[in-house]
């Protein structure tokens, strides 16, 4: 997808979102960057949410805004940590590393996406989350993914009209 946005005078509107597979796609690449690999695609996440207790919201504005919400359990984030193919890094802590990892394929599908946008996005932290945290509507996508032996899931909320900057 070439271009994601077109822009009126008042308002960008999304000609373009990601679906399951790009999220998926993205996201291989980035494990193949970060841990040399081993990402296999499950299909979308299940919409009866099965309790994972590791999970972020990343959430931007401008625009494009979203909220993306990365899900796993514990041992995808020790997974992470011995398999970053010896990145150096600064970073003690397995979640120190999942932040991190979570906050780099963000960007890196904002970019992918919506590049016009990226320089407006302002800071992107990822905050703990759940369930009850997530935007009161279906995700625009989701997938489901094993990297290594782990579970993860992502879902994706956008939103669809954003008021653009003078």
């Amino acid at each position: 997808m070439n271009e994601t946005l077109t822009q009126t005078p008042e308002t960008y509107q999304i000609s373009a979102i990601p679906c399951s597979m790009d999220l998926a796609t993205h996201f291989q690449k980035f494990v193949d960057y970060w841990a040399g690999g081993g990402v296999d695609y499950l299909g979308t996440a299940p919409d009866d949410t099965v309790e994972m207790p590791v999970e972020v919201s990343l959430k931007w504005k401008g625009p494009v805004a979203g909220t993306l919400v990365i899900r796993c359990f514990p041992e995808f984030l020790g997974w992470l940590k011995e398999s970053r193919a010896y990145k150096p890094l600064h970073l003690c802590t397995e979640k120190e590393i999942f932040n991190e990892v979570s906050t780099l394929y963000c960007i890196y599908l904002i970019q992918s996406f919506w590049i016009k946008e990226a320089s407006e996005l302002g800071l992107i932290l990822p905050r703990p989350s759940g369930p009850k945290d997530w935007p009161r509507r279906e995700p625009d996508a989701t997938c489901s993914l094993l990297a290594g032996p782990n579970p993860v899931e992502i879902r994706l909320w956008v939103e669809e009209h954003r008021e653009a900057r003078p």
